[in-house]
């Protein structure tokens, strides 16, 4: 890598880290126009056998047939332009979806029809997404609190927090009686559901702010520290660590059955060995990756911020092809069967079929913000 490239990469990094900063500690800034916008919401999209669950930039809930994008249902969402954006991809658990909104709104959502369940209001940023079971919704703010909210009540009520020493950005998961999450103070946790007590704790040298993923009872993750570690779930103990990434881990990982799957910021993704931590292969994008992977079938798609979707064999880390959509991605990913959902920064909604020799082709665009959402003249980008 040359000098400029290197230069390019920590600009890249430290851009990247000062935008996260700023969406928590600023309600409002300024744009390169010098018109004030707010945050814009990084949330990917969730699916069931028929739709699409996405929040737009503009503050909207949709329901988008996943194969002809008609729009089922859309609703808005509370709060001022800029406050009722999300960044944590809605969780569907049953018939409801459960997300929580910039502005500090948490729902839960009827996907029959679009109807607000219950909603509840705390009084900070949500940047995560929920954990849900048939009893409990854990759910992070940014007043370094993680809730853990009764799901058999109407509306919902928190029945227990726990206050970290900084804020929460990183997505929990829950794995038995405990709610596992990591926070900005550089520790992983995992605390008791019913009471909020601790049951462990693991300390790593960086914030923690992509989400913890659970197989085989070992809790994995990765840390601004540039190390991805995988502990026993149960108590904590450190079962390995990879230290072979140059950047930091923002995306959240993916897994099957055999590996885990780590994007990180130096533009590789990482496939390791779930028991062992061992590296299989690696996959080199050339550009940053903040956004998570998704399984499809044999293959793994994951997305640079430059805009590229990348589809790759899951078994060695080879390229089948690219498609470039031309539009910078940090949201996760959505998939269901050979279908991948892609949310870009320029409000559009891609879905790109993916064939069973890899080559994805574009079935369809959704334009957020733009009367006429369906572009008639488009050019597919694969």
């Amino acid at each position: 890598m040359t000098q400029y490239h290197n230069f390019r990469h920590f600009f890249s990094l430290t851009k990247i880290l000062l935008l996260l900063i700023t969406i928590i500690t600023l309600p409002l800034f300024v744009s390169a126009c010098g018109q004030f916008e707010g945050p814009q919401g990084w949330a990917g999209g969730i699916t069931d056998e028929n739709n699409l669950y996405i929040t737009s930039q503009e503050g909207s809930l949709y329901a988008i047939d996943q194969l002809n994008q008609t729009v089922q249902w859309k609703i808005p969402l509370r709060g001022d332009k800029g406050e009722n954006t999300v960044y944590g991809t809605p969780t569907l658990f049953e018939s409801n979806l459960y997300f929580g909104g910039y502005d500090g709104t948490f729902y839960s959502v009827e996907i029959e029809g679009g109807q607000i369940y219950w909603d509840y209001t705390f009084n900070s940023p949500i940047i995560t997404s929920p954990a849900v079971n048939d009893s409990y919704v854990v759910i992070g703010t940014s007043d370094n609190n993680l809730h853990v909210i009764d799901n058999n009540l109407n509306p919902g009520k928190p029945l227990c927090s726990y206050s970290t020493s900084n804020q929460i950005w990183a997505s929990p998961v829950i794995y038995n009686q405990l709610a596992i999450f990591g926070s900005m103070d550089h520790v992983l946790r995992a605390i008791n559901l019913d009471n909020c007590e601790l049951v462990w704790d693991f300390a790593t040298q960086g914030a923690i702010v992509a989400s913890p993923i659970i197989s085989q009872d070992i809790v994995m993750f990765g840390s601004l520290d540039r190390t991805f570690y995988g502990l026993n779930a149960a108590n904590g103990k450190i079962r390995w660590r990879f230290d072979g990434s140059s950047g930091w881990y923002i995306g959240d990982p993916a897994s099957d059955n055999e590996n885990v799957y780590a994007p990180s910021m130096d533009g590789h993704l990482y496939a390791l060995d779930i028991t062992t931590g061992m590296k299989k292969w690696s996959f080199d994008t050339s550009d940053s990756i903040v956004s998570s992977p998704v399984l499809v079938n044999k293959f793994l798609a994951v997305a640079s911020v430059d805009g590229k979707v990348h589809i790759i064999s899951s078994n060695n880390g080879q390229e089948q092809v690219a498609c470039d959509l031309g539009e910078e991605i940090r949201s996760d990913l959505g998939s269901h069967n050979n279908i991948v959902f892609v949310k870009t920064e320029a409000h559009s909604i891609i879905a790109l079929q993916i064939k069973d020799n890899g080559n994805p082709d574009e079935i369809w665009i959704y334009l957020t913000n733009e009367d006429d959402p369906i572009p008639r003249d488009r050019i597919p980008a694969c």
